[in-house]
């Protein structure tokens, strides 16, 4: 009898489809590249009052001045050159329920803005690839760093990504023509579920 009716369980048992993700990007800073708390108290008498406080929804980030170790030019055509890292050195967020519920994951993305790579002005069609870590930097973002919000977490700040966001950016300059280069990178901190 046992085995019949775990047959039937199993038999009648349906895949149910995972939930959609959903991605809510808070806050995005772009790097052009050439080579409050309010209080109300009600009422004025001396009886006891309520007291409402009311925090408003924050999201910021803030990047670090652009750090170039090297000079952006260049000698040698054949290497990858660093380009410089990109450091954020402020992020806060207090406004986590925006993903259907409260959002469970932050995280930041790195990408291009309307190129895949650093574009020279005398040929649009002459692009160096920007890379980070193993990552080829497009116009679809690159997911640099992730972490998971706590069910009895309510804000996201600088201090829970470890390491702190710092991504070297490097340039391939095997397949690169002679002019000058440029194009904007984009830092996206998002949520999603």
């Amino acid at each position: 009898m046992k085995w019949l009716i775990l047959i039937l369980l199993v038999a009648c048992a349906k895949e149910v489809p995972p939930p959609e993700k959903i991605i809510v990007v808070h806050a995005t800073s772009t790097l052009r590249v050439n080579f409050s708390t309010e209080k109300f108290i009600d009422g004025d008498t001396g009886q006891n009052q309520d007291v409402q406080v009311t925090n408003n929804a924050v999201s910021e980030m803030t990047l670090a001045p652009f750090i170039n170790p090297d000079p952006f030019t260049s000698t040698s055509s054949t290497t990858f050159m660093d380009l410089g890292n990109i450091a954020i050195s402020d992020l806060f967020d207090n406004d986590l329920w925006v993903c259907g519920g409260k959002c469970s994951n932050a995280g930041i993305r790195l990408s291009m803005l309307n190129q895949p790579g650093l574009v020279n002005s005398n040929d649009a069609n002459d692009l160096i690839p920007v890379h980070y870590d193993t990552n080829l930097l497009g116009m679809a973002p690159v997911v640099a760093q992730t972490i998971s919000i706590g069910v009895f977490k309510f804000n996201v700040r600088l201090s829970d990504f470890t390491p702190a966001p710092d991504y070297l950016l490097k340039l391939d300059l095997s397949k690169a023509g002679s002019g000058l280069f440029s194009g904007t990178v984009v830092v996206e901190y998002f949520l999603s579920n």
